[in-house]
């Protein structure tokens, strides 16, 4: 895994959720600060307290997550509770879901796999992507 720092570092958690025989969750943290999740499928409230139980007892320190909104704040404050420590809301982020692609393109170009002469373009796309977002 190549990251935007070109730093070779293994993630400090990689896990999944499985729900109905398929992935419901995953979760990635590649840093100190906080674990990202993606979730395909609802979760209900009791299943969310078996993932706080399981992340609890598997992870020494939680240090926040970013994540749809529902699932991290309820995971947020039952894993709290369990610590008997304080949760809340650092910052109210946007999560973007692709749900439609445009078949039509007016582009000459193809769909290839990402090379490493690729890594500065792709760097410099991500940099101007959250450039837009925060002048929104």
């Amino acid at each position: 895994m190549q990251s935007l720092t070109e730093k070779d570092e293994s993630p400090f958690l990689m896990a999944a959720v499985i729900k109905d025989d398929d992935i419901g969750l995953t979760l990635l943290q590649t840093h100190r600060s906080q674990i990202i999740f993606s979730k395909s499928v609802p979760f209900t409230s009791h299943e969310i307290q078996v993932i706080g139980e399981k992340l609890n007892n598997t992870i020494q320190e939680i240090p926040g997550f970013v994540g749809e909104k529902v699932l991290s704040t309820e995971l947020a404050f039952y894993i709290a509770d369990i610590k008997g420590i304080h949760a809340h809301v650092q910052m109210n982020q946007k999560i973007y879901k692709l749900e439609k692609v445009k078949k039509n393109t007016k582009t000459k170009g193809k769909l290839r796999k990402v090379e490493e002469k690729d890594h500065n373009t792709i760097k410099d796309w991500c940099i101007i992507f959250v450039m837009r977002l925060i002048n929104l």
